[in-house]
């Protein structure tokens, strides 16, 4: 989970979760963004070849 305060999450900030997965081997993850009247989540999932799978 990345906790985000910004107006909107953009490509921007999807992109930087993608990266945080691919670092650390994790297949799913939910950034998610408070500062909207309601919370907004993303499910991201890496799509890691077989190999590389935890």
């Amino acid at each position: 989970m990345e906790i985000k305060a910004v107006r909107h999450l953009l490509k921007e900030h999807q992109a930087q979760s993608l990266n945080y997965l691919k670092a650390t081997g994790i297949q799913v993850g939910l950034p998610v963004n408070f500062t909207s009247n309601k919370a907004e989540i993303k499910r991201m999932v890496l799509d890691l070849p077989e190999g590389q799978r935890e």
